[in-house]
C-alpha cells in the first residue's frame, strides 16, 4: 500500500484563490454580457461588497474571492496534514 503525500500548503491555498476568483470573473462577465446567472450575482454581492456583473465589480469580487479560497485552501490542506499524520503514526 503506498503511503500518502502532504499537500503543499501554500501551494493549494494559490491553487484555491486562484480558482475561486477566476469562477467570480467568468461569473460577473457572464452576467454583464449574457444576462446568465443574475441571482447568483446578486446573492454573492451579499457577501462580497462591491461585487457587480460589471468589469470593475467583477475584479472587485476576484480579489474578494481570492482571499476566502486562499484562507480555506490554507486551512483544508493544514487539517490534511494534520490527520494524515495521525494516520500515519
Amino acid at each position: 500500500m503506498s503511503e500518502k503525500q502532504p499537500l503543499h500548503t501554500l501551494n493549494y491555498a494559490l491553487a484555491l484563490g486562484l480558482t475561486s476568483s477566476i469562477a467570480i470573473i467568468t461569473l460577473g462577465i457572464g452576467s454583464m454580457v449574457f444576462n446568465w446567472g443574475e441571482g447568483i450575482v446578486v446573492l454573492i454581492a451579499q457577501c462580497y461588497i462591491g461585487y457587480e456583473p460589471s468589469i470593475k465589480g467583477s475584479l472587485i469580487g476576484a480579489c474578494w474571492a481570492f482571499v476566502d479560497g486562499f484562507i480555506a485552501g490554507f486551512f483544508i490542506s493544514w487539517i490534511y496534514n494534520r490527520f494524515l499524520k495521525l494516520t500515519n503514526s
